[in-house]
């Protein structure tokens, strides 16, 4: 699906591939989605996903366009697939207790070979790529825990440091669901006969655990109250701050001159472990080509800023010194981003400099129906209410 060579991380990039995928979201997609190949060789998934998770496009255009080719039946499947990211989001987000137990589980640093040759290989290819097909991702997380008895906290660890569109909630919430924690009673086992069928015969394991008990019920953290909507007046003298969560803010705000535009890179928050190179790249050049598309000539310089507590610390007298009181973000979703905004904020507040985050009417809309499974929220959805 991806070489080792480096991707475009731009919307153009982005849009260019939906392009070219969308005459095979319908029927090509629905039968062949979990195959890892396609007999005529046609792509069996989109693979936008490193770009529809930093918002270099967003689900609802890539959902318009979709349904625009082959209508909301047609191509059902796979704006399921899109949705089932929004739905991770809503769901961890009014249960952020989920996220700050997974963080707060200490990751050791390990050797990660398995001698499973398709499990050795797929980590060869994630770390290289930053990509894994998602029934990939699913016989992993499931190999992982219930053949090779490893914790999830570890796997997920791993996943989120080396996939492109690495996801706190989509990440966090998927591995839970295999190991059954997410469902109650329901675990997903990886049979040898699935991964065969579903790889042309490229594997098939003969020593994967052939049955697992479920969890004990697992117990939901009480909902939180999500953001409410957005009706302030965002000043004249305000600056954009762009984050990996939302590159797409000139939709958000409707492009605007701003008094200047800065960047802050949060990808190192992930883990306490290093995270890829692959990975960081990418969203750098992603940040990148967000600030080009949101600068101004008012802007003094379009800055890119690590999330560290000395740059927080110098981003912070900066805009004091120009006399910037508040600065506008697009909402950051629960996870390492949201985590170093509340940091940013403490050291923006110490010199009277409000931070103001704006959601999405999109998310507002769809992540209170994230309340229980993905199919009673796709059954309550009314595509033509967004």
């Amino acid at each position: 699906m991806f070489n080792d060579e480096p991707l475009r991380a731009s919307r153009a990039e982005g849009l260019s591939r939906l392009e070219a995928f969308l005459p095979h979201a319908g029927a090509t997609y629905r039968n062949y989605r979990n195959y890892l190949s396609h007999p005529e060789g046609l792509p069996t998934v989109s693979a936008l996903s490193p770009w529809l998770r930093h918002r270099l496009i967003t689900e609802e255009e890539v959902i318009a366009a979709v349904i625009n080719a082959h209508g909301t039946q047609a191509a059902e499947k796979y704006i399921q697939e899109v949705l089932w990211r929004v739905y991770w989001k809503g769901f961890l987000e009014q249960r952020p207790a989920l996220w700050h137990e997974y963080r707060n589980t200490e990751i050791p640093a390990s050797d990660l070979t398995t001698n499973i040759k398709c499990m050795d290989d797929w980590q060869k290819t994630l770390e290289t790529t930053g990509y894994l097909h998602n029934h990939v991702r699913m016989w992993f997380a499931s190999i992982w825990q219930f053949t090779l008895h490893r914790s999830w906290h570890s796997g997920a660890d791993f996943f989120l440091r080396h996939l492109l569109d690495g996801d706190p909630a989509s990440n966090t919430l998927s591995w839970r669901w295999v190991g059954g924690l997410q469902t109650n009673g329901k675990i997903y086992l990886a049979t040898a006969d699935n991964i065969s069928r579903h790889t042309a015969g490229q594997y098939s394991p003969q020593k994967l655990a052939r049955s697992a008990e479920p969890p004990p019920p697992p117990v939901m953290p009480a909902r939180i109250p999500l953001p409410a909507p957005f009706h302030q007046v965002i000043p004249v003298n305000a600056c954009l701050l762009i984050h990996e969560e939302d590159l797409h803010p000139e939709s958000l705000f409707e492009q605007r001159a701003w008094a200047d535009v800065i960047a802050i890179q949060t990808t190192q928050w992930r883990s306490s472990l290093p995270v890829s190179t692959v990975v960081t790249d990418f969203v750098y050049d992603a940040l990148k080509d967000a600030i080009s598309r949101n600068a101004t000539p008012k802007c003094r310089d379009a800055n890119m800023a690590q999330a560290t507590p000395t740059e927080f610390a110098n981003l912070a007298v900066r805009l004091h010194e120009q006399g910037i009181t508040q600065v506008v973000t697009p909402w950051a979703p629960c996870g390492p981003t949201a985590d170093a905004l509340s940091a940013l904020e403490s050291e923006l507040n110490l010199r009277a400099i409000e931070l103001i985050r704006v959601p999405r009417n999109w998310d507002l809309q769809l992540w209170p129906r994230a309340t229980h499974g993905f199919f009673r929220f796709w059954k309550n959805l009314d595509l033509t209410d967004l």
